[in-house]
């Protein structure tokens, strides 16, 4: 699922920059990246548990369904493995 969700992230906002492009106006989007090394598999699941329980919290507090005149924003988070140099990856 975390390909189909950087696969709808790059159509949605591919799509949208177009949509920008034309009407000669800007975009309103944020991203971030970082990366952090795991002790355990037990401290990566507590990451997850505690990311998605912020988010949610966040998610709840700015959330106004009945604001008017407001937009929908779609909010992904992802965290993977970071691929390896090719020189440190070991031979098949």
């Amino acid at each position: 699922w975390l390909i189909a969700l950087a696969a709808r992230l790059v159509r949605e906002v591919g799509q949208l920059l177009a949509g920008a492009a034309k009407a000669r106006r800007r975009l309103a989007t944020f991203g971030m990246d970082g990366e952090l090394r795991f002790a355990s598999a037990a401290d990566r699941a507590a990451f997850a548990h505690e990311l998605a329980a912020d988010v949610t919290r966040l998610i709840g507090r700015y959330h106004d369904e009945n604001a008017k005149g407001g937009r929908d924003h779609r909010v992904i988070v992802a965290v993977h493995p970071i691929l390896k140099p090719e020189q440190d990856r070991p031979e098949r």
